[in-house]
C-alpha cells in the first residue's frame, strides 16, 4: 500500500518551527519557490518578532520573513531544513525580493 505524502504546509495553514533556542513558534507561509537554475524548493514564511515590545495590536506587530529548504524524507514527506549557507540564503531572499517586486509592479 502506497503511503500518503504529507506536505509541510497544506492550504496555507500555519505550522510550527523551532527557533535557535529550541522554542516552538507559529509560522505563516508566504510562498513556495525555486531559485533559478537549481532544483531546490524553498518555503518563505513569517513569524512574529518576539523582540517587538511596542504596545500595539497584534496586526501591527512586526514580523520576520524567514526561508527554509524543502527536502523529502524516506516516505516522501516534506521536511523543512534551515539554510545555514549565507550565499544560499542570500540567493533565496534575492529571488523572493525580485519576484515580490515584479508582482507588485504589475
Amino acid at each position: 500500500m502506497e503511503e500518503e505524502r504529507n506536505d509541510v504546509v497544506e492550504n496555507n495553514d500555519t505550522f510550527i518551527v523551532e527557533d535557535e533556542m529550541g522554542r516552538e513558534i507559529e509560522a505563516t507561509p508566504i510562498t513556495r519557490m525555486q531559485v533559478e537554475d537549481t532544483n531546490l524548493e524553498y518555503l518563505i514564511y513569517s513569524i512574529d518578532d518576539e523582540n517587538d515590545t511596542r504596545d500595539v495590536s497584534d496586526e501591527d506587530k512586526q514580523v520576520l520573513v524567514m526561508a527554509a529548504r524543502i527536502n523529502y524524507d524516506e516516505n516522501g514527506n516534506e521536511v523543512l531544513e534551515n539554510i545555514n549557507d549565507e550565499e544560499e540564503k542570500q540567493a533565496v531572499f534575492e529571488a523572493f525580493s525580485e519576484t515580490y517586486q515584479n508582482a507588485s509592479n504589475q
